[in-house]
């Protein structure tokens, strides 16, 4: 049912971020080797840039899109016609400001396209969330039970591997893109202990220490975590396995699956 759901809000996700930009807003266009000069001084008023001869047909006719004049202002370019171009003065947060003759003109990375893409992903990361379900835990292919799967790195060690995977959060996503190692974990003194593997949203992988006792009992998770595996310590352990040996750690696998 949720492979479903997740391929029906997908379908209308793509509908409506590629028929005009994510949710209908107009994204700027981009381009490489846009460059140009001023071919006549500017005041902080005109809308028409002139640019030297030739240099228009640099420009793209995909509109609109930022262009930097020299580098103290960002202006929004809605028309090129021949050499020159049409424009919305003080763009993305600079100052509409007077500029020589001959300053460049270029369309260089721009706090706009940035944000841009971040909010696309944003919102990407929220439907992926929702289409599952909108719960807190790990994403399991069918074909992929090793998702963020927490195991031994090998027959001694006190650290742990964990798989890559991903990590779903209400309406967010964390991602663990290749195996990751995480650790080392640090023996327990005079009783034993559980120690929680947990997928922290922004911030990923980490170990959360519990508290020695002769009955211990695992931590709760941080804010924004899923629990990934217990991980029970004892006194003069020198290893962690993936099951128990009755001298040393090991793990307990505490994924909750979406």
């Amino acid at each position: 049912m949720r492979r479903f759901l997740f391929w029906n809000i997908f379908v209308v996700f793509c509908a409506v971020f590629f028929a005009g930009g994510a949710w209908g807003t107009e994204w700027y266009f981009a381009a490489n080797g846009v460059e140009g000069a001023i071919d006549e001084a500017l005041d902080d008023s005109e809308v028409g840039i002139t640019l030297e001869v030739g240099d228009g047909a640099n420009f793209p006719t995909t509109y609109p899109y930022l262009v930097w004049v020299g580098t103290t202002e960002c202006v929004e370019v809605t028309d090129v016609t021949g050499d020159v171009l049409t424009v919305v003065r003080g763009a993305d947060g600079t100052t509409a400001v007077s500029h020589l003759d001959g300053e460049a003109v270029g369309l260089y990375v721009s706090a706009g396209y940035v944000v841009e893409l971040q909010e696309a992903v944003t919102r990407a990361n929220k439907l992926l969330a929702l289409a599952w379900g909108g719960g807190t835990g790990v994403v399991r292919d069918a074909q992929v039970a090793t998702y963020l799967k927490v195991v031994a790195t090998g027959p001694v060690g006190m650290s742990v591997s964990v798989g890559a995977g991903l990590g779903l959060f209400v309406d967010d996503v964390e991602e663990v893109g290749v195996a990751t190692v995480v650790g080392p974990i640090v023996a327990p003194v005079a009783n034993p202990r559980i120690d929680i593997v947990q997928l922290t949203l922004n911030e990923g992988l980490n170990i959360k220490t519990g508290v020695e006792a002769g009955s211990p009992e695992a931590p709760s998770p941080d804010a924004d975590s899923t629990v990934l595996a217990e991980i029970y310590c004892r006194v003069g352990m020198v290893s962690i396995k993936n099951t128990d040996d009755s001298s040393n750690g090991y793990i307990t696998d505490r994924r909750v699956y979406l």
